[in-house]
């Protein structure tokens, strides 16, 4: 602005050009400020226009030159000899110098043209008010643009080597090496990066702490992030609790009403991708721009003739984040589609690609690794344990078998036939599947939804009776064997135990049986406010032996002082199981961690245990890699959702053991087909892509 106060339009002119001749950022950044600088640049050059011409007619000799005569030539070409003309006087210098006194008479006067002055003032307001007018593009004067603009200068003059959003990060413990990975995604990577580190370095975290830097410093409004259907509740989790990042998930009602509003009007979306690349959605998608997008597990569009790959080559969006620990599953080529989402071009076409760098007769194996390394190099970082030096303790896992009293067999042996009949006819397969997880927890827990069902318009007369039978059937169980199981290993624990269970009516029931035991604890839910949680956590934390928690309980929490833990119940989900796991072991615990599953014989979740932990040793597999397994299964069906066909599908319990038997081959060939992936992507990558 001092150009413009100071009476300098040219080099007022000249920055104005200039910020627009930066290209699309510039403008961008511009934003609601594009139309008045153009009103200003036009000023600018009519002014410009005006002092030239004033200065022309102050010229002594502007009347000389307006009245020179052209030189005159002869038919025969030769030029005439100019007329003498007196010696051209030069005018004394004076400082300042005058105008001339009257415009002569016919000229056009500067005054005609010269726009009228803009009494401007410049109003000094707070960092904050100022900052978020110019984000929400909310109306502003000309000074506070360049004051903004300055102001982004400054913010972005370090590229990105202070990193303004780590102190707002809540529960996260900061690492070098994701810190420095995040400075060079924005500073060398410019936001479109494939993240490759091993499982359990946190890429979740990394690409967490790049969109709240983005966020911070307005660079970001509108992100996507793309998950496996069963990830899209732990990122809404993630998001909240250690960014304070509020988004929603295609779990939202409104998706189903009005899709094309839920995509845009939310900024901030974690959307499954299953969902999104349908033909329902995917045109809406690909209709609006994000500013963001993030792909969670991204070797599952590794094939470009998918329609998942497909849909992100399509989004428009200025920073992509793909993450995946096995970029490579099956051959090189796997690597070509990731990479050409991210800056198509980058390795070529694809034939080109395929005959430089892959060896023919063995399309894992490259060629011309050197050249390769660099080019893969620029859009990929993969950090290593090696490299990080992070070291977990080792975790052991008990299964603890309980056999139920007569009472309790007969009450699950009932339910399982209930579901059996309901699946037939043709029964909501959420509530069947409820129904016998619920059965393996606790009476209390199943004996409210049998009530509910029992009352619903939609189930069959015969099947509410029964309902209602086996709702009272629950009342004469009041204390489980689990419970009484669960009381002897808490007395010869000696240590701090968490207790999970889905059910609040479960927690309900051992709270009652601990009281009656005399034995302290403190309770942890998700209905709970914030203030009764952190109550909960510092009782455990400074003193009381137990806290029973539920499953969405101790989300976000640093559970590490507890190095003992208790599934009560099983989830049927395996990365539920994970990430329960996962409250306690994970970076900052010190000492061995021990899990006691508590299981009724003959139950779904005995058959479950059996399958995860004898054929793919679930609970010795680093938090993330299940669901990297389970990926390499065939089958495309949710994991519940198998088991739940087991049942309804099967006549006897013998029907059941052996589907059970050969869901266990098919976990047990995907636990070798990811260790090879995991080989090959240990020799490709090496520690070549490390920060």
């Amino acid at each position: 602005m001092e150009y413009f106060e100071t009476g300098r339009p040219k080099e007022a002119l000249t920055l104005l050009k200039s910020v627009y001749a930066q290209g699309p950022d510039a403008l961008a950044e511009i934003g609601v400020y594009a139309p008045v600088l153009k009103r200003r640049i036009d000023q600018c050059r009519f002014q410009a226009q005006g002092r030239s011409l004033e200065r022309r007619e102050a010229s002594p000799g502007a009347k000389l030159k307006s009245q020179k005569k052209p030189i005159q030539t002869n038919p025969t070409g030769k030029s005439k000899k100019p007329v003498p003309k007196k010696p051209r006087q030069t005018p004394k210098k004076t400082s300042p110098r005058k105008k001339p006194s009257a415009i002569p008479t016919g000229k056009l006067s500067t005054a005609e043209i010269k726009p009228p002055e803009i009494q401007m003032t410049v109003r000094i307001e707070p960092a904050e008010t100022l900052h978020q007018r110019f984000v929400e593009g909310s109306p502003a004067t000309i000074q506070e643009y360049f004051l903004a603009q300055r102001a982004a200068r400054l913010a972005r003059a370090d590229q990105f080597d202070n990193l303004i959003c780590l102190g707002s990060l809540k529960g996260v413990r900061q690492y070098a090496y994701q810190v420095e990975t995040v400075r060079k995604v924005m500073r060398s990577f410019r936001g479109r990066v494939l993240l490759a580190d091993e499982v359990g370095l946190g890429k979740t975290i990394e690409a967490g702490m790049i969109l709240k830097e983005y966020l911070m410093r307005g660079m970001v409004k509108k992100a996507l992030i793309l998950t496996p259907p069963a990830l899209t509740s732990q990122w809404i989790e993630e998001l909240q609790t250690k960014f304070q990042i509020q988004a929603v998930s295609t779990d939202h009602p409104r998706i189903r009403q009005e899709p094309d509003r839920f995509w845009r009007e939310n900024d901030l979306i974690v959307a499954s991708l299953a969902l999104a690349r349908n033909q329902r959605h995917r045109p809406l998608l690909t209709g609006i721009g994000f500013d963001m997008v993030i792909v969670d597990e991204a070797h599952h569009v590794k094939n470009d003739r998918t329609a998942g790959w497909k849909l992100i080559n399509e989004l428009k969006s200025r920073f992509l984040l793909l993450l995946s620990a096995t970029p490579v599953e099956n051959n090189l080529m796997d690597l070509f589609s990731l990479v050409t989402l991210l800056k198509p071009g980058q390795l070529g076409t694809k034939t080109a690609y395929r005959k430089q760098f892959v060896l023919r007769g063995d399309p894992t194996r490259p060629q011309n690794r050197a050249r390769l390394r660099d080019l893969i190099g620029q859009v990929m970082v993969r950090n290593t344990r090696a490299l990080a030096d992070i070291k977990l303790p080792p975790r052991h896992a008990t299964t603890v078998l309980v056999e139920g009293v007569p009472a309790e067999q007969e009450l699950y042996a009932k339910l399982t036939d209930l579901v059996r009949t309901g699946f037939q006819r043709q029964m909501n397969k959420l509530s069947l599947g409820l129904l016998l997880q619920e059965a393996g927890s606790s009476p209390g827990a199943v004996r409210k939804t049998l009530l509910k069902l029992s009352r619903h318009d939609g189930v069959d007369s015969d099947l509410k009776k029964e309902m209602a039978r086996l709702a009272k059937l629950c009342d004469y169980v009041p204390h489980t064997s689990k419970t009484t199981r669960l009381l002897e290993l808490l007395k010869v624990s000696g240590e701090k135990v968490l207790v999970f269970s889905r059910f609040t009516a479960t927690l309900e029931e051992i709270a009652r049986r601990l009281s009656e035991e005399k034995v302290a604890y403190s309770l942890f839910h998700g209905g709970m406010g914030a203030a009764d949680k952190d109550r909960a956590v510092e009782s455990f934390q400074n003193g009381t032996p137990v806290m029973l928690c539920s499953e969405i309980g101790g989300e976000g929490r640093n559970l590490q002082f507890c190095a003992t833990m208790v599934n009560f119940d099983l989830p049927w989900n395996p990365m539920k199981i994970e990430q329960r796991i996962g409250r306690i072991h994970r970076i900052g615990q010190t000492r061995p961690v021990h899990v006691y599953n508590l299981c009724a014989d003959n139950t779904a979740e005995h058959h479950i245990l059996e399958v995860l932990d004898r054929r793919i040793n679930l609970f010795e597999l680093v938090i993330g890699e299940v669901d990297l397994v389970l990926g390499q299964t065939r089958n495309e069906k949710e994991f519940e959702e198998r088991i739940l066909d087991i049942y309804g599908e099967s006549r006897t319990h013998d029907d059941v053991v052996s589907a059970f038997d050969r869901l266990g081959d098919e976990l047990l060939a995907a636990r070798r087909q990811y260790d090879k992936i995991k080989q090959l992507d240990a020799d490709l990558f090496s520690t070549d892509y490390e920060i």
